[in-house]
């Protein structure tokens, strides 16, 4: 039997997941965020209960090796705070 669901089944949500999950900075700090706000707006649009602590840390994650020990050695709650405190 023909699976309609299977046929049409949108590949761009597992494509966003797999994009945020490998987002690292590799040029400037406002390319990475503006990037990073990108795939997080569409993530969000799948999954509306992803935590605020997975989106943090995937921020964080994603900065440069010279940025993220700095970053992450304050007590951030939110992206928002870490963006602060990359820049």
């Amino acid at each position: 039997m023909f699976d309609i669901n299977a046929r049409f089944k949108d590949n761009l949500g597992n494509e966003v997941v797999e994009e945020f999950n490998k987002l690292a900075q590799s040029r400037s700090l406002d390319d990475y965020i503006a990037k990073f706000e990108e795939l997080k707006a569409l993530l969000l649009l799948r999954n509306l209960t992803m935590p605020d602590s997975y989106l943090l840390e995937s921020s964080i994650g994603g900065l440069s090796d010279a940025v993220k020990p700095i970053v992450r050695s304050f007590k951030l709650v939110s992206v928002s705070e870490a963006i602060e405190y990359a820049r």
